[in-house]
């Protein structure tokens, strides 16, 4: 398992961010050579953008076409919509993410913020 939260103070519509969070984890995935992964989201337009194969004119075009080519590299890609409250984990991270002066990358832990949350599930 790995995760990591990255400075992003430029983000001009919370779409775009959920967009561009998905794409950087699947980067993130392709950079930490894993070969089967799962990206949960609760942002059912990103999900289904990233997981369809239909040419998309939205605001996002440009990063879920980045985004698109990527899980190619993997042997299992599973995109899975689940709901807000399930995504705690993702929140957590988020916030932990804007009280940091710089970019933070676990592998095989957590931030002792969002633990308990990883655990439960």
């Amino acid at each position: 398992m790995g995760s990591y939260t990255i400075r992003n103070d430029i983000v001009p519509v919370l779409f775009d961010s959920k967009a561009r969070a998905a794409v950087r984890g699947l980067r993130f995935a392709t950079d930490m050579r894993f070969s089967y992964i799962e990206l949960e989201g609760d942002s059912r337009s990103v999900i289904r953008k990233l997981s369809g194969k239909q040419l998309d004119r939205s605001s996002i075009s440009a990063i879920i076409e980045d985004g698109t080519a990527l899980p190619t590299w993997f042997e299992q890609c599973i995109f899975k919509l689940i709901p807000r409250e399930g995504n705690q984990s993702a929140h957590l991270f988020a916030k932990e993410g804007f009280a940091s002066t710089r970019d933070m990358f676990y592998v095989e832990e957590v931030p002792e913020l969002v633990r308990g949350v990883v655990e439960s599930n």
